[in-house]
């Protein structure tokens, strides 16, 4: 039902490795209007990378229950496990120079020590955001500063129905991309969306 009180649990938290996902990720936010945590340095000014510098971050940002619980509204079931959630971690796979690290990534070996492992899902780009695009057939931005309008106009239609069908299509298309692995995270969200009555 439209604007139920399980509309504003949050299901999805989303580590971003930089500004190109943040953008992606507020437009999914936006578009689909349902909660969504999204985790960067500095509103994705500064990268993350897989390695030490990720190890740092979710050490900072959610090694705690309280930290994961001052994102948003959680639901628990009887034992105390988070209804639906999931921790959703966006990397670039270009700035990894070892074969290993990059499969441990893939695999989830890389967050086994971490308080939320079962949580979390790992999600990558190889080599980077802007080149699956290109791979998919989609605009990228030619610089910084057009980061802004090229990751907006991914999902700009005049109307809700029209939104989700972009998205949607958006979806298929990374599953087709053996380069990404993003599909999980939309369908995900679309799937909350739905639930909660937005479409």
């Amino acid at each position: 039902m439209k604007g139920n009180k399980m509309g504003r649990n949050l299901r999805t938290i989303v580590v971003c490795h930089g500004k190109s996902e943040v953008r992606i990720v507020e437009n999914l936010r936006r578009n689909l209007k349902i909660p969504i945590a999204i985790l960067s340095e500095k509103n994705g000014k500064n990268s993350i990378q897989i390695g030490k510098s990720l190890d740092r971050f979710l050490h900072k940002k959610l090694n705690k229950k309280k930290a994961v619980n001052d994102l948003g509204i959680i639901e628990y079931d009887k034992k105390g496990q988070p209804l639906d959630l999931k921790i959703f971690i966006l990397m670039d796979l270009d700035d990894v120079q070892e074969h290993q690290m990059i499969e441990n990534y893939k695999n989830g070996t890389l967050f086994s020590k971490h308080k939320f492992s079962n949580l979390i899902i790992p999600l990558y780009n190889d080599g980077n955001l802007e080149e699956v695009m290109l791979r998919m057939g989609y605009d990228t931005p030619n610089d910084k500063r057009e980061k802004v309008m090229v990751y907006d106009r991914l999902f700009s239609a005049q109307n809700i129905s029209e939104n989700l069908t972009s998205i949607e299509k958006f979806m298929e298309d990374c599953k087709k991309c053996k380069q990404t692995n993003m599909e999980l995270l939309l369908q995900h969200v679309i799937e909350h969306a739905k639930s909660v009555g937005n479409f």
